[in-house]
This record gives C-alpha cells, sequence and structure tokens, in this order.
C-alpha cells in the first residue's frame, strides 16, 4: 500500500512539471490569414497561414486537425522547422489534415507559426443565371486574429451581393467576419447585358469607321475629279 502510494505521488509530481499536448481548442488562441485566389474556371487556391498561440503553461498543440473540401488537391504544409507530411482522414463532406509539428514550443503565450495550401473548386457555385463564391468561416475558433482576402478575375465581374461587407475592396477581418459564410453573388444575366452592350458599342465603332472611310473616299474623288477637269 506504501509503494502505490508513492507511485501515485510521483506520478502527480511528474504531471506537474511536464507539459502535455492541448486537448481541446480553449488551450489556445488562434491567428490566421487567409488569401484565396480565384479563376475563371471557379477552381481557386487557398493559401492559409495560421498560429497557434499557448493559453497555459501546462499545455501546448503537438499537432492540429484542419478541415478542408473534399476535392482538395495539391497539399502542401509546412511549419518554421520544415516541410509537414500530413495525415488524411476522409469522410463523405471533407478532408480531415492531422499536422504532426515539426518542433513543439511550450510555454504560455509561445506560439506556433505553420502554412497550408491547396486548390479546390468547392467554394464556387454556377447555375444558369449566377455565380456565388461561399467560404465558411469557423467562428467556433478561438480567433484573436482572422484576415482573409479574395483575388477574383474580372470575368466575373461586379458581385450583385457581398455578406458580410468587407473592410475595403476584397479584404475582411475578424471584426466584419460576423456570419458563419462569406458569401458573394455575380448576376450572369447582368454580365450578359453587359457583354451585349460592348459588343454593340464595338459594332458602331465599327460602322462609324466604315461610314467615314466611304465618306474620305468620296471627298478625295471629288477632289481628284475636279483637278482632271481643270486640265
Amino acid at each position: 500500500m506504501k509503494r502505490k502510494s508513492l507511485f501515485f505521488i510521483f506520478f502527480l509530481f511528474l504531471n506537474l512539471f511536464f507539459v502535455k499536448p492541448a486537448c481541446a481548442e480553449s488551450d489556445f488562441a488562434v491567428a490566421e490569414n487567409a488569401k484565396y485566389q480565384f479563376y475563371e474556371d471557379g477552381t481557386s487556391s487557398a493559401y492559409r497561414n495560421i498560429k497557434l498561440i499557448n493559453l497555459s503553461t501546462n499545455y501546448y498543440p503537438a499537432f492540429y486537425v484542419l478541415s478542408i473540401p473534399l476535392d482538395s488537391t495539391n497539399i502542401v504544409a509546412f511549419d518554421t522547422n520544415g516541410k509537414i507530411t500530413p495525415e488524411i482522414v476522409e469522410n463523405e463532406r471533407l478532408k480531415k489534415l492531422i499536422l504532426a509539428f515539426n518542433r513543439l514550443n511550450p510555454g504560455i503565450n509561445n506560439s506556433i507559426a505553420f502554412a497550408v495550401s491547396y486548390t479546390t473548386k468547392s467554394f464556387f457555385l454556377e447555375t444558369d443565371e449566377a455565380k456565388r463564391i461561399l467560404i465558411p468561416i469557423d467562428k467556433k475558433l478561438n480567433y484573436v486574429q482572422y484576415d482573409l482576402e479574395l483575388v477574383l478575375p474580372q470575368s466575373f465581374g461586379t458581385p450583385i451581393l457581398v455578406k458580410p461587407e468587407p473592410r475595403e475592396g476584397y479584404f475582411w477581418s475578424l471584426q466584419e467576419l460576423t456570419d458563419e459564410n462569406l458569401t458573394l453573388d455575380f448576376s450572369l444575366q447582368k454580365q450578359k447585358i453587359s457583354q451585349l452592350r460592348e459588343n454593340g458599342r464595338n459594332t458602331s465603332y465599327i460602322i462609324a469607321g466604315i461610314i467615314l472611310g466611304i465618306f474620305i473616299f468620296a471627298i478625295l474623288y471629288l477632289v481628284i475629279k475636279a483637278f482632271n477637269l481643270k486640265k
């Protein structure tokens, strides 16, 4: 009995002086800088720079689980100490990347920075009448900073709906991202009308150019004819 008691005291002693991997999101804060670059076919490249900040002396993140769309390809991950080869777990809706860090950084307010990039088409939806960009925002995470930027092709035109409103251009910070999703809607009908107007404008320029050319030719013809008559 005495031996068991000594072992238990020793076990408690070890737990007091050795930190443990974080087992809950509340054990660390998250700062993220995300950029999504869209292409004309709706494919997007996601670039996410994430920092985990320890909120406890006794816990630290040894790995991180990041959910990304199921169709994601070209997945690359690394931290400040080198490349990370993620373990990928799939279900019927998404992929989960289990990112084991190359180096641990225990201690309150210490942090681990890492980056993940991937390519997906899941953030884009197109119908006969509209295009939509929809990016989910996980508000359950303990964010202390979140900055998001979208880069869009000119062919998308001006969105008819942006929710929530950006800080400026296509930039959002944590204060603006109050919803669970970032949504941009584009009207294809409006784009078609604009294209028809542009085509009509170009046609008008061509017709005007032809008429002007005929007019100049007629004047030159009359001048030459008059000159020949004088001879």
